[in-house]
């Protein structure tokens, strides 16, 4: 898996980009790219709370997943803040968790 000390100095450009919606249920995004090294993940959802992923060769979110999303105001449609990059192994996917209708964007980078 990439580290982010391999990025230092390295500049990362746009690779391509997925998204995948979420209602209650975990989601799997389909393989990272060969060129992908990291990922910046992002999202817009219809109510406040917490988003949770987890990244693999075959990764399923649950609530004890990496909770990193946090959707914190009562208006609809809230975006939250991107993270990343999280250095990820082409062929890989990340799974999503939302307790309601969001739609995860995912940007794959790479060198």
């Amino acid at each position: 898996m990439s580290n982010l000390s391999q990025f230092t100095g390295g500049l990362l450009k746009f690779n391509k980009n997925q998204k995948v919606t979420v209602s209650s249920t975990a989601v799997q995004s389909a393989a990272f790219d060969s060129d992908t090294v990291a990922i910046i993940v992002t999202g817009l959802s219809s109510s406040a709370g917490v988003a949770y992923i987890e990244i693999g060769s075959n990764p399923t979110a649950t609530t004890d997943s990496f909770a990193f999303l946090t959707f914190s105001d009562s208006t609809s449609n809230q975006n939250c803040v991107p993270i990343g990059p999280i250095g990820v192994e082409a062929g890989h996917k990340i799974s999503c968790l939302k307790s309601n209708s969001t739609t995860f964007h995912i940007m794959e980078l790479k060198y």
